[in-house]
């Protein structure tokens, strides 16, 4: 909780000193956020699941904007947080690249530049004619004082002549006189702001047509989209803003860096995130805790403390031609358990939990040709796994390692190494998306940045899609084969081939239609033994929405069916697998809602046939405004009438004050098996959710 803490004050901190500025107008600061709170209890945990029948979390996103730099914190804490897993409590403190796009409208400067375009030739417009106005005016006040001057010359004379004509004509031309000379005075000084205004007109309509002609011109060029998020940075933002665009990513916490298959893709680093492309330079750093140390138990898995390093850097924008040359380093602390953890059956050994050691070099090209119509690119790595850091290192006199690699990457007798590699192009046209795609990931092949990566395999791809009548009608297939087994090291060998092909169609006024068919094929293969299995996946839905009377409805069917069949030599397997099901929704015009759902699935395996029929129903209502919604409902589950599920649902949210929100969610299941009664149960779940906005 103290690191919570510490981090909440270095979010303030950073923004203090901008704060406290006198130069900081408090129309330019801004700061929003939400928090939500969330408690649930339950009398049961549920069937299968491992999450606990009572818990609390609270999830806190807050963002603060000096002038056009948003800054956000995000803090997730939760009583399902144990010692035996890996952390669920997390930070992150980050620059909040998606909302300074939006805040610009960098997402979408090109739209922005367009329709800049009318907007500067209403402004020019406006400004011409004001300008026409003012230079009538001026016209009229040198008219006008023209007129007072021959009045005021007049009078002058007139006072001088009274002089010698008594009192009383003196004072009557002085009066004359006094009167004209105001006139005067008022007249000059009408003619002056006429004069400025005039100036100040010429001036703006001069900066708005040199900014209409900046951009017409790009309106016309044939690379608005990079040329116009240039000209957006620099007509509305500030120096800082402009510098920060730079960055892709800049975050410290629990980050989810993400770079590349081959390298590091979205596992969770506590530390620091920085991506950075200022021009035509690119750098990309990351480092930090992947994995905490978890001590051994009778029902927990060990596990070291996992730390990673990760850089890049190169030439070229991501999205544009470049080349980049990438490092990572995983390494696990052989501290950070002890050597015996006191259990006689879960020594490290027995286990064999051993730490480990990654290095990997890459480098990933792209090449952009023809305004981006047709790319190339690729990437190539290397890996080397030390799978027990504690191992012996190699006989120096008998090894064909060179030394400066032994001094850097510190190899021993458990270290592999192994390559990858990914290529893939792409024709974008206008209608048309064409891709083909070759990749061969070795069988030593390891990035503890991703452990999800399948090794040992060569995978071809090819995909195509295409869109007619304007986006509404789109057709896509694709064709992947793959095998293992590259250097025949394993007892057996599997292939196998994947494709599919979609349609839809969506025009205006009828319903919309999507169909798939997706077959998978596979063959594993070895001396003892022949498996084959295939699996035939056809999926179609539609839908329409329209009106009834005062009603607005909206109707929903979708189909599934999944055919497999496994051969283990001359042995036969079929299931089969097929869903119906249909969905309609009415909304009145006053805040009420009425939706129901039926659903019919038919399973079949090995001749043994099983029925299961859903229906739900629920009923939404708003008052005061929609301020207050609840819907009710009911779930009906239903399989060979052997087992049935009752379900009841309520639902409520109502909005307090107009920064929050309280939401209560109360479900009540009944679960019965007509034939194994020990199955039997009652579940009741409440939740309250507290929702602060700011």
């Amino acid at each position: 909780m103290k690191s919570y803490t510490l981090l909440l004050n270095l979010f303030t901190f950073l923004h203090f000193p901008m704060l406290m500025n006198g130069q900081v107008d408090s129309s330019h600061i801004h700061f929003h956020g939400t928090n939500t709170l969330l408690g649930q209890y339950s009398n049961m945990q549920g069937v299968g699941s491992e999450i606990p029948p009572s818990f609390y979390r609270n999830d806190l996103r807050m963002t603060l904007t000096v002038y056009d730099v948003p800054v956000s914190a995000s803090f997730f804490l939760t009583s399902m947080q144990r010692d035996y897993r890996q952390s669920i409590n997390n930070f992150r403190i980050y620059l909040d690249v998606a909302a300074l796009a939006k805040t610009k409208k960098l997402a979408d400067a090109k739209g922005l530049v367009t329709s800049s375009v009318g907007k500067l030739e209403s402004a020019k417009g406006e400004l011409e004619n004001y300008k026409n106005l003012l230079n009538t005016a001026d016209l009229d006040n040198v008219k006008n004082l023209g007129v007072i001057q021959k009045e005021y010359d007049k009078a002058k004379g007139e006072l001088m002549d009274a002089t010698s004509k008594g009192q009383e004509a003196y004072d009557k031309a002085k009066t004359k006189y006094d009167d004209l000379k105001g006139k005067l005075a008022s007249a000059q000084s009408k003619l002056e702001d006429g004069k400025a205004k005039l100036a100040a007109a010429e001036a703006s309509l001069n900066k708005i047509t040199a900014q209409l002609e900046q951009a017409q011109s790009l309106v016309k060029s044939p690379d608005l989209a990079k040329k116009g998020e240039t000209y957006v940075k620099g007509a509305g933002m500030s120096k800082m803003g402009r510098f920060l665009t730079n960055f892709s990513a800049l975050e410290i916490g629990k980050c989810r860096p993400n770079y590349s298959e081959l390298t590091l893709k979205g596992i969770p680093v506590s530390g620091a995130n920085i991506e950075f492309t200022p021009g035509l330079f690119y750098v990309a750093f990351a480092m930090g805790e992947v994995k905490r140390s978890i001590s051994p138990s009778a029902t927990t898995v060990p596990s070291f403390k996992q730390s990673l390093i990760f850089g890049k850097m190169g030439v070229g924008r991501k999205k544009e031609s470049h080349l980049y040359f990438a490092f990572l380093k995983v390494e696990e602390k052989v501290n950070s358990l002890p050597a015996d953890v006191g259990l006689d059956t879960l020594h490290q050994d027995t286990l064999y939990l051993n730490p480990r050691a990654n290095f990997i070099l890459g480098t990933e090209a792209k090449l952009a040709l023809f305004k981006k119509k047709f790319t190339i690119e690729g990437e190539v790595a290397a890996s080397m796994l030390t799978r027990d850091t504690q191992s012996p290192e190699p006989d120096p006199t008998n090894s064909d390692v060179p030394k400066w690699v032994n001094d850097i990457f510190k190899p021993n007798v458990s270290s592999t190494v192994d390559y990858a590699y990914d290529v893939k192009s792409t024709l974008n046209l206008k209608t048309t998306m064409i891709s083909l795609g070759f990749k061969t990931v070795g069988p030593g092949y390891v990035s503890l940045g991703n452990p999800n990566l399948v090794n040992d395999k060569v995978t071809w791809e090819g995909r195509i899609e295409q869109t007619l009548v304007k986006n509404q009608v789109s057709l896509s297939a694709y064709y992947r084969q793959s095998h293992d087994n590259l250097v025949n090291w394993k007892t057996s060998a599997t292939r196998s081939i994947a494709y599919g092909i979609t349609a839809g169609i969506r025009l205006p006024k009828l319903p919309y239609l999507i169909f798939s068919y997706t077959p998978y094929f596979q063959n594993t293969k070895s001396e003892a033994f022949d498996l084959k299995n295939s699996v035939r996946v056809i999926t179609a839905s539609a839908g329409y929405n329209y009106k009834i009377g005062i009603l607005r409805s909206n109707t929903t069917f979708s189909f599934f069916y999944q055919g497999t069949e496994i051969i283990l030599d001359t042995i036969g397997t079929k299931s089969k697998n097929l869903s119906y099901t249909f969905n309609e929704e009415l909304s009145f015009k006053i805040p009420l809602s009425i939706a129901a759902g039926v659903s019919f699935n038919e399973f079949e395996y090995a001749g043994t046939a099983r029925n299961i029929f859903l229906l739900t129903i629920s009923g939404t209502y708003g008052m005061f405004k929609n301020k207050w919604q609840n819907t009710f409902g009911v779930k009906y589950t239903s399989q060979d009438y052997n087992q049935d599920k009752l379900g009841f649902f309520l639902n409520s949210r109502v909005q307090l004050w107009k920064m929050t929100d309280l939401e209560l969610q109360l479900e009540k299941n009944t679960f019965k098996d007509n034939i194994r009664c020990t199955q039997n149960y009652n579940q009741f779940i409440a939740r309250l959710t507290f929702i602060f906005k700011w």
